[in-house]
């Protein structure tokens, strides 16, 4: 496994969240609400990565604030280049997973990227990716599909 060429590591200002909590004020479930800004969140850290590494970044059109949307589904999408990237975030392994239903109803990013972010929400890392095609779908009618995070892949510019 190569050495990542951009930085993995970012900071959450009060900004972000401030920002993250606007654009979801109006979710009327405080559940979904709360999903819908941490998914805001897994997408300022994507967009820094992405950034950093030059590519160009698609936030406006993102489904990750979209009440019905997230309410029926656990998203937070980004462009990067025109091409989807789902991006999964989680707070230790045990929470690193992939919705089924994605491979359900075939909405299949280019490719899953993770970012670890720390209890206390001021720090978040990208611990690496995951192309569709190299995982493991079970039929075993589970709702969703675990990841063991020593299996992603990190981001080489090619």
């Amino acid at each position: 496994m190569g050495e990542c060429p951009v930085n993995t590591n970012f900071l959450i200002d009060d900004n972000e969240l401030r920002e993250a909590q606007a654009k979801c004020a109006g979710f009327s479930d405080k559940n979904v609400r709360n999903k819908a800004i941490a998914n805001v969140f897994a997408a300022k850290v994507a967009e820094k990565f992405f950034e950093e590494a030059g590519k160009e970044v698609d936030l406006e059109t993102s489904l990750q604030c979209a009440e019905s949307i997230v309410a029926k589904c656990d998203i937070s999408d980004i462009y990067v280049e025109g091409n989807y990237v789902d991006v999964r975030l989680y707070f230790n392994e045990d929470e690193i997973f992939i919705p089924a239903q994605e491979f359900n109803d075939e909405i299949l990013p280019l490719a899953y990227m993770f970012v670890k972010f720390q209890k206390d929400l001021l720090q978040a890392e990208v611990t690496g990716f995951m192309l569709p095609d190299t995982i493991t779908v079970l039929d075993d009618k589970s709702k969703q599909y675990s990841v063991n995070e020593n299996a992603l892949i990190p981001f080489e510019d090619d």
